[in-house]
């Protein structure tokens, strides 16, 4: 399947017709294959529909990874509707306020948590229909496959997505047809996928990295689901599907390297690695290359971006004697990035700035909040926020967030290289480096680390390691020791949290 993916509808049509008996999700021991999928979906349609949802209502889908999940987003496709994308980590008042901001006719709803269930029972009965998602056979007995699917223009809203959250209360991003299926199909060019590739992952669906998989259901290949992370299971998984390609933060391969039984099993079938979200220490991805015997492929991006904006590829790894690995790579397809300056100007290469991209797959808006979105959205550019530079061939390297800048004694500082630093040191697991108040310096940077199980590594050894690997005034003047670090429900840590603990 080559070109332009015109719609997510037609990509799992094909599927249908092409091969309908071949496995597109797995997990654990239940399967979907294509076939399935599409049929299921008809028949989600055709519940919809008797719902009475119009076209362009918006429906919701709040779920950990399941197989079937996509036949659930896809079913409300088909019927016109809107799918509402929810992360199910979050409480039931904060899915109660984005049911309500969303406008939500209808609610697809799974969640083990017993209390959580009888809570949005009682916040949505007064406002939309909750179907229980693992009583879903049941509820579909009866109900007639919807075999004329409601027609969507590339101007139409296809789904909702929505921000993390770091800041506050989710955003909502909004994406028309044809936005999504031009980044789908720039991804499917620029990622390799093909009918060949079975990818395992931890991402959650609901995430706007669940293009990746989406990007695998467009070339006919398969996608292995994880609920939750078990090493163990996981090496188990890839010896048992073969599984050619993997997604994994650094915490996961560190897991996956450090299990007592590593050698033991047959991972011959890996050719590449694929991370993002968070930058991979140099040390980790030399060591995952000798025992994993792979190709390693970066990605940066943001849910505004419909996720994917540069990529450093597997040759680019190893290029020039690694040169790069710090880098987040280059624009993928159709994509373009530049620095900008306070006063708006462009940067000259090396010289540090906000990251401005664009490409096909910018968002329509942040659903309701035209301040905000206009904000960031200037000029067919988006604002990301983001600090970096491009070097003089065109490589992105990733400063830290705008407003996460310290401050100390008139020197700009930015903690992602201050952490990238300390993620070289073997002993830490986890790191938060921030600017907290200080009479004498205005900001000191300090750091919060998370050490690896058995190490008695001292806060003055990880001073004494950052000794000439940077400069001596972005080395934390404080290190504290801690056994986790405050994290929202997408895994990121809360800044405004462990500032809050420093500071008590």
């Amino acid at each position: 399947m080559e070109g332009q993916f015109h719609s997510l509808i037609d990509i799992f049509k094909t599927g249908k017709e092409q091969y309908p008996e071949k496995t597109a999700i797995i997990m654990g021991e239940d399967t979907r294959t294509y076939g399935q999928i599409f049929d299921n979906a008809k028949r989600i349609a055709g519940f919809v529909l008797e719902k009475e949802i119009k076209p362009q209502d918006k429906v919701a889908v709040i779920s950990q990874n399941h197989v079937d999940y996509i036949e659930t987003v896809l079913g409300i496709i088909m019927a016109g509707g809107v799918p509402v994308n929810i992360n199910w980590r979050l409480a039931a008042p904060e899915l109660h306020h984005l049911l309500q901001f969303n406008e939500v006719k209808l609610t697809f709803f799974r969640s083990k948590d017993e209390s959580i269930r009888k809570e949005m029972g009682e916040l949505t009965k007064e406002m939309c229909q909750c179907v229980d998602m693992d009583c879903i056979k049941e509820v579909l007995e009866g109900v007639e496959p919807l075999e004329q699917f409601i027609e969507r223009e590339d101007e139409d809203v296809l789904m909702h997505l929505h921000t993390s959250g770091t800041t506050g209360m989710p955003k909502t991003v909004r994406y028309t047809k044809g936005q999504y299926m031009r980044e789908l199909t720039t991804c499917v060019h620029s990622l390799g996928f093909d009918k060949d590739t079975v990818f395992q992952l931890m991402s959650q669906l609901f995430h706007s990295a669940s293009i990746g998989p989406y990007s695998i259901f467009a070339c006919g290949g398969t996608i292995v689901l994880f609920p939750k992370f078990s090493p163990q299971e996981y090496l188990k998984s890839i010896e048992k599907h073969h599984v050619t390609r993997l997604s994994a933060i650094p915490t996961v391969l560190t897991a996956l390297l450090n299990q007592p039984d590593f050698d033991r099993y047959d991972l011959s079938s890996i050719h590449t690695i694929s991370y993002s979200t968070c930058p991979m220490p140099p040390e980790l991805i030399k060591r995952a290359l000798k025992h994993f015997n792979c190709g390693f492929q970066q990605s940066y991006g943001m849910t505004e971006m419909g996720s994917i904006v540069t990529m450093l590829t597997e040759e680019e790894h190893i290029k020039d004697n690694m040169r790069y690995l710090n880098s987040v790579g280059r624009p993928i397809e159709d994509h373009k990035v530049k620095i900008i300056a306070d006063d708006g100007s462009e940067c000259a290469p090396g010289e540090t700035g906000e990251i401005v991209v664009t490409g096909p797959g910018m968002m329509k808006d942040y659903y309701k909040m035209p301040d905000e979105t206009k904000e960031v959205m200037v000029d067919g550019w988006y604002h990301t926020r983001d600090m970096g530079y491009l070097d003089e061939n065109g490589y992105l390297y990733i400063s830290g967030r705008k407003s996460d800048m310290i401050i100390s004694g008139g020197e700009n500082i930015f903690p992602l290289e201050v952490e990238n630093v300390l993620r070289m040191r073997e002993d830490i697991a986890e790191v938060c480096v921030l600017g907290v108040p200080d009479d004498y310096w205005g900001e000191s940077v300090q750091a919060v680390v998370v050490l690896r199980p058995g190490s008695k590594l001292t806060p003055e050894e990880i001073r004494t390691f950052c000794r000439g690997k940077i400069a001596g005034y972005k080395i934390p003047k404080k290190v504290y020791i801690w056994e986790e670090l405050p994290k929202n429900t997408t895994g990121k840590v809360c800044k405004a949290e462990v500032l809050k603990k420093i500071e008590m």
